[in-house]
């Protein structure tokens, strides 16, 4: 189901799997392409809003670099 859904919703290429790592108030995927993997993380509705995403996405970024 969720290879599907991510089909033409973000710019990697074609995944060629979809691995459950973490279900809980979220779920976290790990999505694998033929040269890539890519961490997929899926908010419940409600659960955070759209500052507090960017938020987040700001300081994994920050970390990374």
């Amino acid at each position: 189901m969720v290879l599907s859904w991510l089909a033409g919703r973000f710019p990697i290429p074609q995944p060629t799997g979809v691995e459950l790592i973490r279900s809980y108030t979220n779920d976290v995927y790990l999505v694998r392409t033929a040269h890539k993997r890519y961490v997929l993380k899926l908010y419940g509705p409600g659960w955070r809003t759209e500052p507090e995403i960017r938020y987040e996405l700001a300081l994994i970024d920050h970390l990374a670099s």
